[in-house]
């Protein structure tokens, strides 16, 4: 009798470690899911952004355009795109190639030199070239989604423009930005630096 109290003390013993053991198995195991799950969830918020706040800089060059054409259409477009990419608490600093430094504050007073600026050319074309994002801070749910961050964006600039007479004046520059993301607006320009780094005029074309 004593021998079957024992055999069977000892048989559930086992089986009651056994079971034990595996629940363990199993947490560690769900543990180690839940550790890669968020990690590929970071890593495509991550992914995500990246492609979000390098076309900030491209809607940017396009805007830009824009708002060196006469036509009011144009104008509008081009601001509104800027009211879409910058905080309206947006500065910006231009540094010249002669180490002049310009500070604004604000979207249209940004526009306004761009606008004015421009409206000399028959044309422009910014072209925007190496793009390279460093995160500050991404925060990221449960789910996946972004819902805070800060960041910096360092994008490399061609900037053509065309005088009435055909000569051609090449600005070559880098832009420096700080975006800032927000569940509002998503990612956004809060302040971007301009800097010209070597320009050349070219003679109209023969042909």
């Amino acid at each position: 009798m004593i021998y079957a109290f024992l055999y069977c003390y000892f048989w559930q013993s086992q089986r009651l470690y056994s079971w034990f053991r595996w629940l363990r198995y199993f947490d560690l195991w769900c543990s180690t899911l839940k550790v890669l799950v968020d990690s590929v969830l970071v890593r495509q918020a991550r992914f995500q952004s990246t492609l979000e706040i390098e076309t900030l800089q491209r809607r940017y060059a396009i805007a830009t355009d824009l708002l060196g054409h006469s036509e009011s259409g144009s104008v509008a477009h081009g601001s509104a795109i800027y009211h879409s990419i910058f905080t309206p608490d947006v500065t910006m600093t231009l540094v010249r190639l002669d180490g002049e430094i310009k500070q604004f504050s604000g979207i249209d007073a940004w526009a306004g030199l761009v606008e004015i600026t421009l409206g000399q050319y028959i044309s422009t074309q910014h072209l925007i070239g190496t793009q390279v994002v460093d995160f500050e801070s991404l925060v990221v749910d449960e789910s996946g989604l972004v819902t805070a961050g800060d960041g910096l964006l360092k994008s490399y600039l061609q900037g053509w423009h065309t005088f009435p007479d055909g000569r051609i004046w090449l600005v070559v520059g880098i832009y420096h930005a700080k975006v800032r993301y927000t569940n509002a607006a998503g990612w956004q320009i809060w302040h971007m630096k301009l800097e010209h780094v070597a320009n050349e005029t070219r003679p109209a074309s023969s042909s």
